[in-house]
């Protein structure tokens, strides 16, 4: 009897044993959602979006733990609620370009180098997708991962923020998803140490998002009152040879009161096509009303719309062409380059005068023969400030204005600081 006892107890010590070892290679559970989508506000309404991604594990009982390994993250999107131009500057860390940037702003997990790393933008292939993309970091090494909780919602694994610098997301879907396995290159992974083994769990089943797929969400609203197709000509961009402009290039355009004292009602930004030469803007702020259309270019002279305003009506685009006529421009101040009339180059220092001031500037900078992207006094926006600019320069320095109804006497003469300066 003692015998057979003892025969059970190691029976049943050797069916822990193998019980145990079991459990230890069974593969944890989750679940991976990207939630709390909110659109905000940097420098424009909506031009922001922030998101979660959480991780939860979910067969607490079956499998021992789940200790976290890393995550690699894709997903695809619908570029076109960007405004800027695609793809973005290769595919580097935490691109923050002039147009877009696309970063981690937040986690809740502790240790800096379990959090995923490398946030970019790009277009991947095989399927050929644009997608937003966050690489896994370092594999911690058994042991050194952290438990994720299986407690709801989980744990923060990032929040992400996705913002377009030039202005509100364009009206079109975000058509945000996962992209995962069967897709051999650029999918979604997920890793747990499974017993001692760094082992890959990925179950795209439990892969969701949670977002209704409207163009802008309810929090955000984005209903434009008033729409202007707009046409506009820089002089330094214009090729009139080619009739192009050199690269597409961000405008901010202004509607005022068209009766003293001329309030500024609402603003919008967007970029000039290259090719078609228009741009159309969204005014929010807006209802019906007389407004001059004001248009500012970061190298260029602020010139508004013709002497009476513009009649815009809710729900209706209003097409307005600068190009046409000079007449279009208040005071006619629009030059004329082969057959189409731009905006006059070379205000750098955005003060409303095509002076000595900018003219020094451009003489120094083309001495110093400097390069970079949207240099002020690179006017005809090739990379370089050399004679080419010094030529457009040279040809509009002397005191050209801005034409307005703010610095205009009865008698159409301008004035500068109180003192007469030729219209």
């Amino acid at each position: 009897m003692k015998k057979t006892l003892n025969f059970l107890s190691v029976l049943f010590i050797l069916a822990l044993a193998v019980f145990s070892i079991r459990a230890q290679g069974i593969n944890p559970t989750y679940n991976l959602v990207a939630k709390n989508f909110e659109f905000g506000t940097i420098n424009d309404d909506c031009d922001v979006l922030y998101f979660d991604v959480y991780l939860q594990w979910t067969n607490e009982g079956v499998a021992p733990n789940y200790e976290y390994a890393g995550v690699h993250l894709f997903w695809s999107f619908n570029k076109n609620v960007l405004t800027g131009t695609w793809p973005p500057a290769g595919t580097t860390s935490n691109p923050d370009t002039t147009e877009f940037s696309f970063k981690i702003v937040g986690s809740e997990i502790t240790n800096s180098t379990l959090i995923p790393r490398s946030p970019s933008l790009w277009t991947a292939v095989s399927p050929t997708a644009d997608i937003m993309r966050l690489s896994i970091n370092t594999f911690p090494g058994y042991g050194n991962g952290f438990a994720v909780p299986s407690t709801f919602p989980g744990i923060k694994v990032v929040r992400m923020r996705l913002w377009n610098k030039l202005g509100t997301f364009n009206t079109a879907t975000l058509d945000i998803a996962w992209r995962n396995k069967p897709i051999v290159q650029f999918a979604t992974k997920v890793f747990a140490y499974v017993g001692t083994l760094n082992t890959e769990i990925t179950t795209p089943a439990t892969h969701t998002i949670e977002y209704n797929n409207d163009p802008i969400p309810s929090n955000c609203v984005y209903d434009p009152l008033i729409s202007l197709n707009l046409k506009f000509l820089q002089e330094g961009l214009y090729n009139h040879m080619f009739n192009l402009l050199l690269r597409k290039d961000t405008v901010k355009t202004y509607l005022r009161n068209a009766t003293s004292p001329y309030q500024l009602i609402d603003s919008a930004s967007g970029k000039i096509d290259s090719v078609n030469f228009s741009c159309n803007f969204f005014f929010n702020n807006s209802s019906n009303g007389v407004y001059y259309i004001v248009v500012k270019h970061f190298n260029s002279l602020e010139t508004w719309s013709k002497n009476g305003g513009e009649n815009f009506l809710i729900g209706i685009t209003h097409n307005y062409d600068f190009t046409a006529s000079s007449s279009q421009a208040y005071g006619d101040n629009l030059k004329l380059r082969g057959t189409r009339y731009c905006a006059y180059a070379g205000d750098i220092t955005q003060d409303g005068y095509i002076d000595g001031d900018d003219f020094s500037i451009l003489d120094n900078d083309a001495r110093l023969f400097l390069s970079g992207y949207n240099l002020p006094s690179d006017l005809n926006g090739d990379g370089f400030v050399d004679g080419i600019d010094f030529i457009i320069g040279d040809n509009n320095w002397q005191y050209i204005t801005v034409k307005s109804p703010l610095n205009t006497d009865a008698s159409g003469f301008k004035f500068r600081n109180n003192n007469f300066i030729e219209p």
